[in-house]
């Protein structure tokens, strides 16, 4: 988890430092809590607005907790959420969660269901579904549990339509978040595949 964590931080931290054209680079500072609801004002006395996002994990087809929209708006803060087709365990080999179930649409319903929620969020909500494809560690992994890098194409963008579709989806953010670097590093398994 804690690997998956500075994975994360740092495609969070290079996207927020990239230039954007006539634009100055900024950097957003957030933090994981298991419970932000409780954690976050004690944060945010010792870090004052610094904290600017709060990121969690959610399993696919499972409601987000109503704590942490809350959470969000009551501490100011854009909330990230990592979405995550898989039984609520570790492990790759999981072949209910196949990346075609995602590309065909069984977690179409929920996707509009979270949005539901994310749209709640004030200061805007960054939905990261599925990643870090390109190693062999989860599910949706373009190189495990028979899944091919041109699966997660399809599924990433059955996720992306359900969640434009969605009413509020437009403001819901996506994040294409690939792991730093591929494992294992082959041409079948790089980057640019997915």
């Amino acid at each position: 988890m804690r690997a998956t964590l500075c994975a994360a931080l740092a495609v969070l931290g290079a996207l927020a430092l990239a230039p954007i054209a006539h634009a100055a680079p900024c950097v957003r500072v957030g933090v994981y809590q298991d419970d932000p609801g409780r954690g976050m004002p004690k944060l945010r006395k010792q870090l004052g607005k610094r904290v600017t996002a709060i990121s969690t994990y959610m399993t696919a087809g499972r409601p987000l907790s109503p704590s942490l929209v809350k959470a969000a708006n009551r501490n100011r803060s854009m909330l990230v959420v990592t979405w995550q087709p898989d039984a609520g365990r570790d492990g790759s080999e999981q072949p209910k969660y196949r990346l075609k179930a995602t590309a065909k649409g069984a977690y179409d319903r929920s996707l509009r269901a979270l949005v539901r929620q994310l749209r709640g969020v004030r200061k805007g909500a960054v939905l990261r579904p599925m990643p870090e494809m390109n190693t062999p560690w989860y599910p949706w992994s373009g190189a495990a549990n028979k899944n091919a890098p041109a699966d997660y194409a399809k599924a990433w963008n059955r996720v992306r339509k359900a969640v434009r579709s969605a009413p509020g989806g437009k403001r819901v953010k996506l994040l294409w978040s690939p792991y730093a670097r591929s494992i294992p590093d082959t041409g079948a398994n790089a980057i640019r595949a997915y």
